[in-house]
């Protein structure tokens, strides 16, 4: 457009010169009229010629007088025309330029909108449809633990109505007795110790305290440990238990809390509400620690992770199943009676176990007593009420039952909890290599002095540190512990015995290294140190490291056992002809006996036993020749062995 009226432009600036050039005509025709007639008059043209000469001047002066007026016109023309031409396409420029960068930017903000809209709608879509899968799910634990804590209170209602009942009736019938020894017939007794007998019954009308609290007034952790100093004891040891709680509470903050808890939330509200993803993120929030109220959850998820391949073989009602299962012989099963002497010895400082009356002794002895007719080849096994324990306060009785399934069966090496412990003692003697290996002079320092290790270690391993080290510490070894496996039990020994090297190197005498590794020091209190060095400075240790190792123990120890199982049956078997051999005799003294029958017949039970034990093979260790010293080589946990020995009797 600018072009074409450049171009008009310049051919009106041509116009306008052309009619400068026509004005000046009219002036050189009459000049050259002049001349002409000039010559003519010289040369004397005819009158003829002379006629046509001025017609001819004449239209070319009329043509050239109408030429500007057309010219005018003309120009007038084109600069009107150029003129609208100016304004109708400034106008529309401006007018097409404005609408399309209207249309423009309304169609691009209208896409940029659109595409930002939905995104945006899509990402809140499926934050609301994870928060609402989160919402639901703590909806429905939220309802189960209202439902187990109505449960809960209907049977404690029902419990205290009976004992109130029976209180009543007590209370009654010693009334009724009282007013008959106080009537004048009953004149032999005493008025007055009935007197006052009577009065000590009306005034005590309060509601009796029916639940049985030995530690009145004491406190608890979420957890139900007490945190408070029993009140029993001396001052000393209540001054000792409440240093430890507060290094305990010290330690324990290994970042902030709710940044914390923050990440778990987070990492769970982008996971599936069925199996956790297995991925470098999972074992890093595990190592730290799983958050109280996330600790269920995460455990169950592995838990079911861990025993699905099993669970999808039996009935979904195996475990009511198994409560159900009635033996004839219940009464007499060991693994029953062995239960209930355990149940009140199993956590005594938490509130869920500190008397027959506590919510958690019921669910417990059912879960034992499940597992012991699921795996009757373990039965019950001193260790397995506490692993039983510790996963009750988190899971309900069913979960709890697969997670003994899963940490016998699946986790722990095999024969870990049967009757001679096979597994825990080829796992004491690893960890001894291990600690030669990556602790050189505590190992050194140990044999030198004769301290065996496994007095300590066995039962960390046997029983997963419960109550062997603060609960909240080894609360955190079992969340690496049902993530990773057994490996985290050796992590942990010796991080726990890197942290102590130094305490334990000070003292050269037996009983002040025992008592010193027994106290519990200050350096396993501290979770975020024993953390870093059982996965940093412990690697590296591979699982297929402790299986070398384990499988190498394991031939050895079994020869072992083998060869010690032969000693005990040629020192029964020499034991029972001994006592046949003497019945014989009592029964069929001879006729004249002599003084050296008479001496022979009158050796004890004691005096037989020693002869025959010099008749054992010279090639076992002069500490096999007592089945007291055998079941300690059979079994170094001697607690274990002294408690089964008085049940045996």
């Amino acid at each position: 457009q600018q072009q074409n009226v450049t171009i008009k432009f310049l051919a009106t600036l041509e116009s306008q010169r052309n009619l400068a050039g026509l004005k000046k005509q009219p002036v050189d025709l009459r000049q050259n009229s002049y001349v002409v007639n000039f010559k003519q008059d010289s040369k004397r043209p005819s009158p003829d010629q002379i006629k046509k000469e001025i017609h001819s001047a004449a239209s070319n002066s009329q043509r050239i007088f109408c030429l500007p007026n057309s010219l005018y016109c003309e120009i007038a023309k084109d600069a009107a025309i150029v003129h609208l031409t100016h304004k109708t396409c400034d106008d529309s420029s401006q007018g097409s330029s404005i609408e399309k960068l209207i249309v423009y930017e309304k169609i691009s903000r209208g896409t940029q909108t659109t595409d930002q809209e939905r995104d945006a709608l899509k990402d809140a879509l499926e934050a609301y449809r994870s928060q609402n899968t989160f919402l639901n799910k703590e909806i429905l634990e939220l309802n189960l633990l209202r439902k187990q804590a109505s449960e809960r209170e209907q049977r404690l209602i029902r419990e205290s109505s009976e004992w109130e009942a029976k209180f009543y009736q007590i209370q009654s019938k010693y009334l009724l007795l009282l007013n008959e020894l106080h009537s004048p017939s009953a004149s032999q007794h005493d008025p007055a110790i009935l007197t006052q007998l009577l009065q000590d019954v009306v005034q005590n009308h309060g509601t009796p305290d029916l639940r049985v609290v030995n530690n009145k007034g004491r406190e608890y952790d979420e957890y139900g440990f007490f945190i408070t100093a029993p009140e029993e004891g001396s001052l000393q040891f209540r001054a000792t238990y409440l240093q430890k709680q507060s290094q305990i509470m010290a330690n324990h903050t290994p970042m902030s809390s709710s940044q914390w808890e923050s990440k778990w939330e987070s990492f769970l509200a982008g996971t599936s509400a069925k199996e956790l993803p297995n991925c470098s993120e999972l074992k890093y929030l595990i190592r730290g620690g799983i958050p109280y109220q996330y600790k269920g959850k995460v455990w169950k998820l592995l838990i079911d992770n861990g025993v699905a391949p099993y669970k999808a073989a039996v009935s979904p009602n195996y475990y009511q199943d198994l409560l159900a299962r009635h033996h004839q012989s219940s009464t007499l099963d060991p693994s029953a009676k062995q239960i209930e002497l355990d149940l009140l010895r199993t956590l005594p400082n938490n509130r869920h176990y500190e008397s027959f009356h506590s919510d958690g002794i019921a669910k417990l002895r059912r879960v034992l007593l499940a597992y012991s007719r699921h795996n009757p080849e373990v039965g019950y096994c001193q260790g397995l009420n506490r692993l039983a324990a510790i996963v009750l306060l988190f899971l309900n009785e069913e979960d709890a039952f697969w997670c003994l399934v899963y940490i016998v069966e699946f986790l722990q090496p095999r024969d870990y909890y049967n009757r001679n412990l096979l597994g825990s003692q080829v796992d004491q003697r690893v960890l001894k290599d291990l600690m030669a290996e990556k602790l050189p002079r505590l190992h050194n320092h140990f044999e030198r002095h004769g301290l065996d290790v496994s007095l300590f270690t066995f039962n960390w391993f046997l029983c997963v540190y419960i109550d062997i080290i603060p609960h909240i510490t080894f609360l955190t070894i079992w969340d690496s512990f049902l993530y990773e496996g057994s490996k985290v039990l050796f992590r942990y020994a010796l991080a726990i015995f890197k942290l102590c090297e130094e305490g334990v190197l000070e003292r050269s005498d037996y009983l002040e290294m025992f008592n010193y590794l027994r106290s519990i020091p200050e350096p396993i209190t501290d979770i975020p140190r024993l953390q870093e060095v059982a996965f940093n400075w412990v690697n590296p240790l591979s699982m297929r490291y402790l299986r070398n190792r384990r499988a190498h123990h394991l031939a050895i120890v079994q020869n072992e056992m083998a060869e010690v199982e032969a000693v005990r049956k040629s020192y029964h078997a020499s034991n029972r002809k001994e006592a046949k051999r003497t019945d014989l005799a009592e029964e069929h003294p001879p006729s004249s006996p002599s003084s050296e029958n008479e001496e022979d017949s009158s050796l004890t039970g004691n005096d037989l036993q020693s002869d025959n034990l010099q008749k054992l093979p010279e090639s076992t260790d002069k500490s096999d020749s007592v089945p007291q010293d055998v079941d300690e080589i059979t079994v170094e946990n001697g607690s274990l062995l002294e408690e089964c020995n008085e049940l045996e009797k």
